[in-house]
C-alpha cells in the first residue's frame, strides 16, 4: 500500500515530509507527492478498470476482448485528459504511466489460471454485497463530463458504466457478464453518430 501526501495544491512542505518519515516508521511506504492532482488523475485511470474486473467473469480476463477493452478506456481517457491539457502522471515515478500500463496490458503473457488469493476491488465488493450505490459514477463520470465538452466519443467509457450499473440495479452481482458482449456493445456504441 502506497500513501501519497500533499500541501494543496502542490509541493510539499515540513509537515508532508515529516509524515511520510512517520509512515515509513510504521512500515508504510509514501511519498510527499509534488503535484497530487496529477497522481489524482492517474490513479482515476487505474481506477476505471475496476469495473471490468468486477463485471466479467474471470474466465475472460485473459482473453483478448478483456485486453481490447482496458486498452479502449485508457486510451480514451487519455485523449480526453490531453484535450483539457489535464497531466495524469506519478509524482515519485514509481506508478506505471498511461504508457506503461497499456505496454503491460498487451504484453505477451502466459495464461494466469487461477490463484487460491483472489483479490477483490471495491466494485466487485458493492455488487457482491448488494450495497446501496456504487462508485463508478465517480471514476467514468469525470471522463464521460469532459468527453462531452471536447466533442470527443467514450463509448468504452460510456458501456463500462453502463454495464456495471446494469449489474448493480439488476443485482446480477459480480463477474455476470462476458467480455466479448461488452466489446460488442462498445462498437455498437462506436458507430452510432
Amino acid at each position: 500500500m502506497m500513501v501519497d501526501l500533499l500541501k494543496l495544491a502542490e509541493g510539499s512542505d515540513a509537515f508532508s515530509k515529516k509524515a511520510v518519515e512517520m509512515f515509513a516508521d510504521a512500515g508504510l511506504e509514501s511519498v510527499a507527492s509534488r503535484n497530487i492532482m496529477c497522481d489524482k488523475w492517474l490513479k482515476l485511470i487505474v481506477n476505471l478498470q475496476s469495473a471490468l474486473n468486477a463485471i466479467i467473469d474471470p474466465r475472460d480476463h485473459d482473453s483478448i476482448e478483456f485486453i481490447k477493452l482496458k486498452v479502449g478506456l485508457i486510451e480514451e481517457s487519455e485523449k480526453v485528459l490531453r484535450a483539457d491539457r489535464i497531466k495524469a502522471k506519478s509524482c515519485d515515478e514509481k506508478d506505471f504511466s498511461i504508457d506503461e500500463m497499456v505496454s503491460e496490458l498487451t504484453r505477451p503473457r502466459a495464461q494466469r489460471g487461477t490463484s487460491p488469493l483472489k483479490v477483490n476491488n471495491s466494485t466487485w465488493q458493492n455488487l457482491y454485497l448488494k450495497r446501496d450505490t456504487i462508485e463508478n459514477e465517480y471514476f467514468h463520470g469525470p471522463i464521460i463530463e469532459l468527453a462531452k465538452k471536447y466533442n470527443i466519443r467514450v463509448p468504452f467509457n460510456e458501456v463500462t458504466l453502463q454495464e456495471v450499473k446494469r449489474c448493480h440495479t439488476h443485482k446480477l452481482g459480480p463477474e455476470a457478464l462476458r467480455a466479448s458482449d461488452i466489446l460488442e456493445l462498445v462498437h455498437k456504441r462506436a458507430a452510432k453518430k
